[in-house]
């Protein structure tokens, strides 16, 4: 076996810093697809009584118009930032509103023989974004793997 099949796979975790257990929104074991055509990461949301932790994907091209739309929100431009995933219509997002306040929000889907979704929002302030997306912005840095 090659020293790089054993090497730990790099990875990134990125988690809205609301200073709250819940709700909560994480992006936990980012790690990049090894042909380059993706991110994997594992997505945990709690919101109220809700929580969801399954994988989320997404490609390049979602994560640079994230961080474009993000930049926005960071300007204070009221409007919408989403991520959405790569394999189906699984998507998460924020929406800056007029007075400050940050909805986070999504929808995930399970399809299995019984298909399920849920909807998560929660709100929080602007103060959360600078962060964020500084944060987020660091998945680009994970090399092929």
């Amino acid at each position: 076996m090659s020293a790089l099949a054993l090497a730990p796979r790099p990875t990134l975790e990125v988690t809205l810093q609301n200073h709250l257990a819940n709700p909560s929104f994480r992006l936990r074991d980012i790690t990049r697809f090894a042909d380059d055509g993706g991110f994997r990461s594992m997505l945990a949301v709690r919101s109220g009584g809700f929580a969801v932790e399954r994988p989320f994907f997404f490609d390049g091209s979602a994560l640079a118009r994230f961080l474009d739309e993000l930049d926005k929100l960071d300007q204070l431009q009221p409007g919408f930032a989403r991520l959405r995933a790569s394999d189906g219509p699984d998507m998460v997002g924020m929406e800056l509103h007029g007075r400050g306040d940050v909805t986070v929000f999504g929808t995930i889907h399970e399809q299995a023989r019984v298909t399920q979704s849920i909807r998560f929002a929660f709100t929080t302030d602007q103060t959360v974004i600078p962060q964020f997306r500084k944060d987020i912005a660091r998945v680009w840095s994970l090399p092929a793997f």
